[in-house]
């Protein structure tokens, strides 16, 4: 996001390089279960709007962002199957900026309210005791609080912001429900590079992390539950227009 140019603002771009790290630890045996995805690729846009106040010493932002991951599948060992799979995200965030007289700095509070989406198309099973498969799956709706800095030295901008992530409401692991709600954080980091007044490029990397714990197996009341850590980074190259 440029610090200079007010008005509407319209983003296309492509994520690519993509990795997800699920770790599933079960206090009880031991057991740890791991599923790890590599190099997902998508595409996802973005609509928002930048405007300034109090004779430029404060700006704000307003937007929002949906991704979606194409042509991705993955190894479904217990029934032998390759099998399509799905990231999406949306994101809907505002940001108030301070901007000091005579700095190139400015940073200021971000808040927002998002979903991300993590899920597996399995197909009718036979054979297998419960037709319910204890899944990677990952469907979060949160919400996040966090602190943005940006740097401006034209005709390049860079971004920093760290927010804390508060998970409202989880979807099941397949036959596993979630005992208490996730907590996490994310990290962003994205260099701006204005081509023209209307027009400019982005290159932007994302890391977010979530904790919780899964309820025992129903068929196993008496156990522990079990430690959760589902951690995501994401690189995307992106074009932006001005209006």
């Amino acid at each position: 996001m440029s610090v200079e140019y007010d008005g509407l603002r319209l983003g296309l771009y492509t994520e690519n390089g993509n990795h997800r790290w699920f770790r599933h630890y079960e206090p009880s045996t031991g057991e740890v279960r791991r599923y790890s995805a590599r190099v997902y690729g998508g595409a996802g846009a973005s609509l928002g709007y930048f405007g300034w106040l109090a004779q430029d010493r404060w700006s704000w932002w307003i937007g929002a962002d949906y991704f979606r991951s194409l042509l991705f599948s993955s190894s479904a060992r217990r029934i032998e199957q390759v099998v399509d799979t799905t990231a999406e995200r949306i994101d809907v965030s505002t940001t108030l900026l301070w901007h000091p007289y005579g700095t190139a700095l400015a940073l200021g509070p971000i808040s927002g309210v998002g979903a991300l989406g993590f899920d597996f198309a399995m197909p009718e099973v036979e054979g297998i005791e419960s037709q319910e498969l204890e899944l990677a799956t990952g469907n979060y709706d949160y919400v996040r609080v966090g602190l943005s800095t940006h740097y401006r030295a034209a005709p390049f901008t860079l971004t920093v912001g760290g927010s804390h992530l508060r998970v409202v409401e989880t979807g099941r692991f397949g036959n596993r429900q979630v005992d208490a709600q996730p907590l996490g954080g994310e990290l962003n980091c994205l260099l701006g590079v204005d081509l023209a007044s209307w027009l400019g490029l982005s290159l932007r990397s994302t890391g977010r992390l979530l904790l919780f714990e899964l309820a025992p197996h129903p068929a196993r009341p008496g156990e522990q539950p079990a430690a959760v850590r589902d951690a995501y980074l994401s690189f995307a190259l992106g074009v932006e227009g001005r209006l």
